[in-house]
């Protein structure tokens, strides 16, 4: 079993965006970088300020103010591309059913699917080179499907 930091993590996060006691701008991107993955990974296309500022509430220009880089990814006319769940390619991968995202780091692809409340499935390359790992990530906890080492054959 991973160990439950990675689950950790996403629960506090998740507790931070109904915690008072936090900044209100920090609340609302959090929000932001939810709904910004939930609607990611349901489209699994780029998703538009519009969007956001339906799923959250919010004025587009509000919407504006919290779609900044690099806290997000945003493809040249400023549409979300990424919010820890990316359409960007990385080293880390994540299969949500039929659909292959990328995540930033290899931590946020094992907590991604807990805060979507879905299973996924994470190849991720991480140093040393030429490793590859691969996880089963439910959406309530975190295990170890396989543990393949393999030499990847472009360095």
């Amino acid at each position: 079993m991973v160990t439950s930091k990675t689950l950790q993590g996403a629960v506090k996060a998740l507790r931070l965006l109904t915690d008072v006691g936090q900044p209100q701008e920090q609340r609302d991107w959090l929000r932001l970088a939810v709904h910004g993955m939930r609607l990611l990974a349901a489209s699994g296309q780029l998703v538009t300020r519009q969007q956001l500022a339906v799923a959250i509430h919010a004025s587009p220009d509000e919407i504006g103010t919290l779609l900044q880089p690099p806290a997000v990814e945003l493809d040249a006319q400023g549409h979300l591309i990424g919010a820890g769940l990316s359409l960007s390619p990385t080293p880390h991968q994540l299969h949500l059913g039929k659909q292959r995202f990328y995540t930033w780091c290899a931590r946020g692809a094992l907590a991604i699917p807990a805060i979507l409340g879905r299973e996924g499935t994470v190849v991720s390359h991480c140093p040393p080179p030429g490793k590859r790992s691969t996880y089963r990530s439910h959406q309530s906890v975190c295990l170890i499907w396989n543990r393949a080492i393999r030499r990847d054959p472009r360095g």
